[in-house]
């Protein structure tokens, strides 16, 4: 685990993060003023993920250079969190002592996890000061699965250098049958790679179970990717935020942050975390099995084991159950 002083930073947000936007009134809170304590607290199980490479080290921390939100994407200068830094290129969220979920377009590779460092409690503590307690810092021990398909499965589960203490994992939806369209649910996680937000006050569009995905109004950016999506009612995370609509627009020499109707746009796409793990897939938080007899194969509840030889996968069962042909 590495220990870091966030002193001055900035990362930019990846290119290649999927774009969001702000539908109607804009619901992106801080923590420290956030009245709902128990989704406070749900608040410490997520993570900001920033690139190790980013950083430099002076012999006793690692430090990032200082970039504010607004310069790093040449806002215009009345808009909203201009001034904050920003660092986190996704988000992502614990569901075991050592395993973390996020979007599969964040972590692609191997190589892109041991070069992402996964932060705890990134965020403000008042209007101008940074939490200080930035020991909660992990490394990738390995990628356990990752699944990209173009406006489909979107999703890497990641397993962590140590436990997290702590903090517990979220819990997670077992079905979709809890979720309707015009049922209210909020995100946590980190808009452009800033501090973190907790984004209130949306409903669902849209429901599919077939393919395993559901449509939001949340207000999110890129950054958010990774980010849990929860329903509102059972506080259970129903989804996996991986892409929305255009962030930002021209206006003049500055950009701003794109804001439509609620009822506008295409909506913020979760892909439902019952769909990947099938009621089972992340387990009751034990460790994955280091056991030669396991293998991580992805394995929808429509198509046989023997369909899905060779794709990229991520499901825990027993060699025999799906033997290698």
């Amino acid at each position: 685990m590495l220990r870091i002083i966030f002193c001055l930073f900035m990362i930019s947000v990846q290119a290649h993060a999927s774009n969001k936007v702000i539908y109607g009134q804009d619901n992106r809170n801080e923590v420290y003023n956030y009245t709902n304590q128990s989704i406070v607290e749900l608040s410490k199980s997520t993570v900001a993920l920033v690139k190790k490479n980013e950083m430099s080290w002076d012999g006793t921390y690692y430090r990032i250079p200082l970039k504010s939100y607004g310069s790093a994407l040449q806002l215009c200068s009345n808009e909203k969190f201009y001034e904050q830094p920003t660092a986190a290129f996704c988000s992502g969220f614990l569901i075991a002592p050592n395993k973390i979920v996020t979007a599969g377009h964040c972590i692609t590779s191997k190589k892109d996890c041991d070069n992402t460092v996964f932060i705890f409690n990134y965020r403000l503590v008042d209007k101008t000061n940074f939490y200080s307690g930035f020991k909660n810092i992990y490394t990738c021990k390995r990628v356990l699965g990752q699944q990209l398909q173009k406006g489909g499965v979107d999703f890497a589960v990641i397993e962590l250098d140590e436990d997290v203490e702590g903090i517990a994992p979220l819990k997670l939806a077992q079905s979709m049958d809890n979720l309707s369209a015009n049922d209210s649910v909020f995100t946590i996680g980190h808009p452009a790679g800033l501090p973190t937000k907790i984004t209130d006050n949306a409903k669902v569009r849209s429901v599919n179970r077939n393919d395993g995905f559901f449509v939001t109004t949340l207000d999110t950016f890129g950054g958010n990717s990774g980010s849990p999506v929860f329903n509102a009612k059972t506080q259970e995370v129903e989804g996996i935020l991986v892409r929305g609509d255009t962030d930002y627009v021209v206006a003049g020499s500055c950009r701003r942050e794109n804001r439509i109707n609620e009822s506008a746009g295409r909506g913020e796409t979760a892909v439902a975390i019952s769909h990947i793990h099938e009621g089972g897939l992340f387990g009751d938080g034990s460790k994955i099995a280091d056991d030669e007899n396991f293998r991580y194969i992805w394995f929808s509840r429509f198509q046989t084991c023997n369909e899905f030889q060779g794709v990229r996968f991520t499901r825990e069962v027993e060699e025999s159950y799906c033997p290698v042909e």
